[in-house]
């Protein structure tokens, strides 16, 4: 049986073929995204194995944002950012194939998204919640969730 984590694996490799976006699994490289060029790079030393699907999700969020330069000026695709299109993304195509996750703490682990973006995957696992994903900036990774109140 095809675990999870390489049914999302072989949807990302499809996802960046089909909207001609190059991924790269190197060594010696910066996991890194060249925007104009439409390249991923991935160091597959350095991201563990199970987080690759998300990684790769990650940089393609950077180049449908356009984000040629991430040097901390608004208007560019943050980090914070790109961790929510990559885990939106992954769990769409979950459901779209009706796969089905017990917890947050479940959808992350089998997919293979870092804990760090825990609090994203709440906001997009649980609409009807209203819950609402506050970055505190545009230039940290802070987050939190806050109820919204009716």
């Amino acid at each position: 049986m095809t675990s999870t984590n390489e049914l999302v694996k072989k949807f990302i490799d499809g996802f960046a073929s089909n909207n001609d976006i190059a991924v790269l699994k190197q060594i010696y490289v910066t996991t890194c995204s060249l925007v104009d060029d439409r390249i991923v790079m991935l160091n597959i030393a350095e991201v563990p194995k199970r987080q690759h699907p998300f990684s790769i999700a990650h940089e393609i969020a950077h180049i449908v944002g356009h984000d040629v330069y991430f040097d901390g000026v608004a208007g560019y695709i943050t980090e914070s950012d790109a961790d929510y299109y990559a885990v939106k993304l992954l769990y769409d195509y979950c459901r779209s194939i009706n796969l089905k996750f017990n917890s947050t703490l479940d959808f992350i682990t089998q997919v293979g998204i870092p804990t760090r973006c825990f609090n994203i995957a709440e906001v997009v696992l649980h609409p009807e919640q209203k819950l609402v994903l506050i970055l505190f900036s545009r230039y940290s990774k802070d987050s939190w969730i806050v109820k919204a109140h009716p």
